[in-house]
């Protein structure tokens, strides 16, 4: 956790297991495999959020979760990892998990061009084409949905 806060992405490498795999929560269709991989995505995960904290670690020596919460474009996200470590205390499997639709595609924009990068300038094209309107559309959406539904269930709501 501190690592990551840090951006020490080689104190991140040596928690990692050579085999680790890394599950997004942008899509289920891909993963990311073994510790080159895995530390190239942190990185990019990394430098796309501010303010990184994490909160709420709970576990024993073979699973944790822990809560975190970042600025990504300007939006708050808030997450969860859940964290399985193999027999020498090395990540082996990460999953994460993103709340809140807008702050999700805001990430998903921010860390697409990175992670498609390695495909080649078309795949950053095609990524963001995908994705920045995504992107926006929640942005605004949450803004009326907020705008909609506000005094209608009892309470002021929040924006």
């Amino acid at each position: 956790m501190e690592a990551m806060r840090e951006r020490d992405y080689a104190t991140v490498a040596d928690v990692l297991a050579p085999d680790v795999v890394i599950r997004s929560p942008i899509t289920d269709s891909f993963q990311f495999h073994g510790r080159a991989d895995a530390l190239a995505v942190l990185t990019i995960v990394a430098e796309a959020m501010e303010d990184l904290e994490h909160r709420d670690l709970l576990g024993d020596d073979t699973v944790w979760t822990q809560r975190f919460r970042a600025r990504v474009r300007g939006r708050v996200l808030e997450g969860m990892d859940l964290l399985r470590f193999d027999e020498q205390g090395r990540v082996r499997e990460l999953t994460v998990f993103v709340r809140h639709l807008p702050s999700l595609a805001a990430f998903a924009a921010a860390v697409s061009p990175g992670v498609g990068r390695r495909r080649g300038l078309l795949t950053v094209i095609a990524l963001r084409l995908l994705i920045e309107p995504l992107a926006a559309i929640t942005r605004r959406g949450d803004r009326l949905v907020g705008w909609l539904l506000r005094g209608t269930w009892g309470v002021a709501g929040s924006a």
